[in-house]
């Protein structure tokens, strides 16, 4: 089987991600890893440098940063006000750069993802991991535009319900609470009913050359003639990977946590325990993260596959393949007959037993 392009159904879809998944697993982490590693890093530097100025003040005073009278002495002490402002400036900075690397990474993400599923319907190889993230850089903005205009259409919504409230007189209205939830799932009906019109605007931006207006629109035609289709896929592949990863959390936490509980292996007060503890802890912590960075990735499976459905169904894409590889199959079936000839020419122009 060349590639995995055709109608597909949600069976089609789901065996489409897992296989894929299988079989780049490590190139799915990879990605996940590498886009917000430098996230990461900015985040552990805005804490040791908040966790040094409060150790700096404990050593100094005696006091915890909790203490009702430790701000007061920090003010009337040179060295910690200058240290304190000092830690404040770099911990706004690494704050911007946290920011920014995190809007990064998550652009890496996205997008890396989704070419990991592209080239997995279409059966292709992957050579290098460097060219997973290539074309992005042109991207970048476009990606950006799309998720702070989206971002702020679907938080307008709870923005006004919630404004709405704050104007109201909340005395003179015995049905607040029944408003109030009333509102809250209607902005969250709207926020929902929005994001799947345009939920293959990310696949959009990341194989198709067009800005993040057109991507938009693009996606929101796509789904024409197949969206009751396209959302009862979305819905039950959704529901799948979120049922599948609250019973891996339970099996983890089944299969670490309770024994040790159970046995009371677990004592803080001393050296041992807390050994223990931390032990389980970071386990919990790092199969936690590639349980989360599976399931997510997981969730870009059935997009990828079902723009490439609708692309099969509305455009023709599959008989457009199949047009190219058997164009691309006669190419390699001429080269020969045309190597051929030509060695035939050059050898007449020799005579017999005549060596050059």
């Amino acid at each position: 089987m060349k590639h995995r392009i055709k109608k597909m159904g949600p069976g089609d879809i789901l065996d489409n991600t897992f296989f894929i998944l299988r079989d780049n697993f490590w190139h799915f982490q990879w990605v996940n890893f590498f886009a917000f590693l430098p996230a990461l890093l900015a985040f552990l530097a805005m804490a040791l440098i908040t966790g040094l100025f409060i150790w700096l003040v404990h050593i100094l005073t005696g006091l915890t940063i909790n203490d009702s009278k430790v701000w007061e002495i920090i003010f009337n002490n040179g060295l910690l006000m200058i240290s304190g402002i000092a830690a404040l400036i770099l911990v706004i900075i690494a704050g911007i750069i946290f920011v920014i690397f995190l809007i990064k990474g998550t652009i890496k993400f996205v997008y890396g993802n989704i070419k990991l599923f592209h080239w997995g319907l279409h059966n292709q190889k992957i050579t290098t991991r460097t060219e997973i993230l290539a074309g992005l850089k042109g991207k970048q903005l476009r990606f950006f535009l799309f998720y702070f205009v989206v971002g702020t259409i679907l938080s307008i919504f709870p923005s006004l319900f919630n404004f709405g409230l704050v104007i109201s007189e909340p005395a003179a209205n015995n049905n607040l609470s029944l408003i109030m939830n009333l509102g809250f799932y209607l902005s969250s009906i709207i926020q929902m009913i929005i994001s799947f019109l345009i939920c293959l605007a990310p696949v959009v931006l990341t194989l198709e050359d067009f800005d993040f207006a057109k991507s938009i629109t693009r996606a929101f035609k796509m789904l024409a003639k197949h969206r009751w289709r396209a959302f009862g896929i979305i819905l039950l592949t959704y529901l799948l990977g979120t049922i599948f990863y609250y019973i891996a959390v339970g099996l983890i936490i089944l299969v670490i946590v309770i024994p040790v509980s159970l046995a009371k292996l677990i004592t803080i007060n001393t050296i041992g325990g807390i050994l223990l503890f931390g032990t389980i802890a970071l386990i919990l912590l790092v199969c936690g993260l590639i349980l989360t960075s599976i399931v997510i990735s997981y969730y870009f499976g059935p997009l990828t596959s079902l723009y490439y459905d609708l692309k099969v169904r509305k455009e023709g894409y599959d008989l457009k393949m199949q047009i190219s590889e058997n164009e691309e199959t006669e190419e390699k079936n001429e080269a020969p007959l045309l190597n051929s000839d030509t060695n035939i020419g050059n050898d007449s122009n020799h005579s017999p037993g005549v060596e050059v």
